[in-house]
């Protein structure tokens, strides 16, 4: 997840907070209530100045909102409701998710769509839960209701809340790690604004998007154009926070020129004003690993892993005795970013002990992550909201169609012939659209069934080699020591082998917990490849005894494979090393890993009894060796076997550099 949560999620997908020190633009609404002379010109003065919710200061928030809510108990449904929305906001901005949902939830049966007069609210509401979900990192349920807001919106041509909330799913796609995904969005959302100044708040938040994803992509000059845009208008506009997170980015830019005085500067202003927002401790997960990424990048080594522990620190908020002035983060969504900053540390402190109990952190808390956040049901939401764009044009066409025959019937009021043969003409057109509406309907339906289908036989195929590949070998080892201890009269070599076998057994779980886990992941870095395949050879030390296992090498820096690619090269290190135990007889195993010239090699070798050539031909070998012969020709890893009988046997596995990704 290296960069993911350094995207923008502007619109307090991270925990925003806001401002002790007042824009121009609070300073002027604040003193429009204070000479308010009524209570309605009150409330209605307060809930214009609750709208600038992002810049105002936690604690003068709260006050408003208190405010707010006791002028509204005399006030109409829809001041009522604003008011309620104002205290979500509040809750958000102290991190009390669960309050603001709550408070949503009671507020929501009481506005529609539907209706032109509640319509603004039930928008507000509905976007203000999305970003409560993403602030809890649960970017399925985020995403489930932005598309569904976003259907209704152009149902409704409310661009400026189209463009917001586009904005904010290009958001959540960049923390998905999904850039050109991203792309899409962001350039619909723009499309969505024009030259008023109503559109400025939402320019700032998507130039700043553009931006971070054109960084993610490597376009640096574009990065650069964009985030000069994007805090320009946060300026104009006195937005706060999307001002500091656009400060953030500038930050990350700079670093990537080796700029690191400016960098400095920019992170700054972008803590004075989180500070000036907050007036405390800094909450924002994205600035703290802004902040990390400059302490590594400055050889400041100490500072990042403290900053690391002190984000990572776990505690009942409840609990007076647990630690005055502290703040705990036990959410294990947003611990994950901050212990892959601290494995990275520790990396760079040369402290490969701590770094190797890091990752194992790292690797649980991805198991939280993606369980949550599951891509293919993600995707599955995607395809839900287009199908759904689709019925909703083929309804507005059906809409259009009625408003014709109204106008053609009294256009031809005053001439029967006429009307009779416009209206049999008009009704046999309606009736040739109609089918092919539904024909179009029938089609994508039978293209989704289609596609479903052909996914599921793919992942049947692909689960089924991975339980091959890996579970094999622990049922293997189980099988082993089941047939020693039958043997065995020794009472502790049978205790030994019992221990053991509950070894095995656990690894057995662990394993189908990592191949579930893989199924899910979008993208291997080269350390994750290299560190599963550590994690698979290390515990075949307690089932064989007689035969020594080396893991050697390191993996080449800064480089990626997609998720099916990573996963076949885990897998034919696996089988080789599978082979070796089960057929070679050998007195030792090496699996080593080398990078030169911009290939990745893995070489795993045994000094077992081996076999002549003839027998890996194709058509000749047995489940293990065919199964490696596939998995590399479907990769494109390069595959080569050498052995000669009693002298062992060298299986080569060479990643070219063209499907290696530069992160």
């Amino acid at each position: 997840m290296g960069r993911f949560l350094r995207s923008i999620l502007i619109s307090v997908l991270l925990l925003p907070v806001a401002a002790t020190g007042q824009t121009t633009i609070i300073d002027s609404l604040s003193a429009a209530f204070r000479k308010a002379d009524t209570n309605q010109k009150k409330l209605e003065a307060i809930l214009i100045l609750l709208e600038q919710h992002h810049s105002i200061h936690r604690d003068s928030l709260a006050q408003y909102v208190i405010i707010a809510r006791k002028l509204a108990q005399k006030s109409n449904g829809h001041n009522k409701s604003l008011a309620e929305i104002a205290f979500a906001n509040s809750n958000l901005r102290w991190g009390w998710t669960d309050s603001a949902l709550s408070i949503i939830e009671k507020e929501l049966p009481n506005n529609n769509a539907e209706d032109p007069v509640t319509r603004d609210i039930y928008f507000k509401l509905l976007r203000t839960k999305a970003l409560a979900f993403g602030t809890k990192s649960d970017f399925k349920t985020a995403l489930s209701i932005l598309f569904q807001l976003v259907s209704e919106e152009e149902r409704f041509k409310d661009s400026v809340s189209a463009a917001a909330n586009m904005n904010t799913i290009a958001s959540i796609s960049i923390a998905r790690n999904e850039p050109k995904e991203a792309f899409g969005w962001l350039y619909k959302a723009i499309s969505f604004t024009g030259s008023a100044k109503k559109f400025k708040a939402n320019q700032s938040a998507i130039y700043i998007n553009m931006a971070n994803a054109y960084q993610m992509i490597g376009k640096a000059d574009s990065a650069k154009y964009f985030i000069n845009k994007g805090i320009l208008v946060s300026r104009e506009v006195e937005n706060l926070n999307t001002l500091a997170s656009a400060l953030r980015v500038q930050s990350d830019v700079y670093m990537q020129e080796s700029k690191f005085k400016e960098a400095e500067a920019s992170l700054k202003e972008m803590f004075d004003i989180r500070k000036k927002m907050t007036g405390g401790p800094q909450m924002i997960v994205d600035d703290n690993l802004m902040l990390i990424d400059f302490y590594l990048t400055t050889r400041q080594v100490d500072k990042a892993i403290l900053l690391c522990k002190q984000n990572l620190l776990q505690g009942n908020l409840y609990d007076s005795t647990s630690g005055k002035g502290k703040l705990f983060n036990n959410n294990i969504n947003l611990r994950l970013p901050y212990y892959e900053a601290l494995a990275r540390s520790y990396k760079a402190s040369g402290n490969t002990k701590l770094y190797q109990q890091t990752l194992e952190d790292v690797i649980a808390a991805k198991d939280s992550f993606y369980l949550t956040n599951a891509a293919g049901a993600i995707a599955e939401l995607q395809t839900k909201y287009e199908v759904q764009k689709k019925e909703t044009t083929i309804v507005l066409q059906k809409l259009d169609l009625v408003q014709k025959n109204n106008l053609v019937y009294g256009s031809m009021g005053l001439l029967l012939f006429v009307v009779g043969m416009a209206f049999l003409g008009f009704n046999s057109y309606r009736k040739k659209e109609k089918l092919k509406m539904q024909l179009m309907k029938e089609e994508e339906r039978r293209m989704s069934v289609k596609a479903v289908t052909e996914a599921e036989e793919k992942e049947r195929k692909r689960i089924s080699a991975d339980l091959h590949d890996n579970l094999g070998a622990y049922a293997n080892a189980v099988l082993y020591n089941t047939e020693l201890l039958q043997l065995g009269e020794n009472i502790l070599k049978r205790k030994e082998l019992m221990n053991d076998l509950q070894y095995a057994s656990k690894d057995i779980i662990i394993s189908l917990r990592e191949t579930i886990w893989a199924l899910k992941k979008d993208m291997y870095t080269a350390d994750d490849c290299l560190l599963r395949i550590r994690n698979f050879v290390q515990p075949f030390g307690r089932y064989y005894p007689q035969i020594t296992f080396i893991v050697e090498g390191m993996a080449p820096p800064d480089f990626a494979l997609t998720g099916s690619k990573a996963l076949h090269l885990v897998r034919m290190v696996q089988e080789a090393v599978n082979n070796s135990i089960k057929h070679a007889y050998a007195k030792n195993v090496t699996v080593s890993s080398s990078y030169k010239n911009g290939d990745w090699k893995i070489v795993v070798e045994d000094d077992g009894k081996g076999f002549p050539g003839q027998t890996f031909v194709a058509g000749n070998e047995q489940n293990g060796l065919a199964n490696l012969r596939d998995r590399a020709l479907t990769a494109g890893i390069t595959l080569s076997i050498q052995s000669e009988p009693d002298k062992g046997t060298s299986i080569e596995m060479l990643v070219p550099t063209e499907i290696l990704i530069q992160k």
